[in-house]
């Protein structure tokens, strides 16, 4: 959609985005999306908890996230503000590497003799 942008409003748009980042306050019509309710594959369409929801916001307010997210994800990177161990919503990190960690620590602690403690919360 932002492909088909005319010159002028090609020029406005980073001059939005910059006055935006600087001024912390989004458009109003940014602050509200529609949402679609997405049949999960494989599930009955009778059941409320068969759909999952999907939020529609403007163009101009995904590109502005997507602007955000670099930059709050390349400062996270750069300061080491995430501790290596957190593995959730990172890119290039999983589930698996989190298992491999906890392994690992699990596996030390036998060989040094020493008791481990877990405790899972799922909130």
């Amino acid at each position: 959609m932002l492909r088909n942008l005319d010159t002028p409003q090609t020029t406005r748009l980073p001059e939005s985005f910059i006055t935006i980042w600087g001024t912390g306050t989004l458009p109003e019509n940014w602050l509200t999306a529609v949402v679609v309710p997405i049949l999960k594959p494989r599930k009955s369409s009778r059941l409320p908890s068969s759909y999952r929801p999907v939020s529609l916001t403007s163009a101009a307010c995904k590109t502005m996230e997507a602007i955000a997210l670099s930059r709050l994800t390349w400062i996270a990177r750069v300061t080491n503000f995430l501790s290596e161990q957190l593995t959730g919503f990172r890119r290039g990190r999983c589930t698996a590497d989190s298992i491999a960690d906890l392994v690992s620590t699990l596996e030390d602690a036998r060989h040094d003799g020493d008791a481990v403690m877990l405790v899972l919360l799922d909130v």
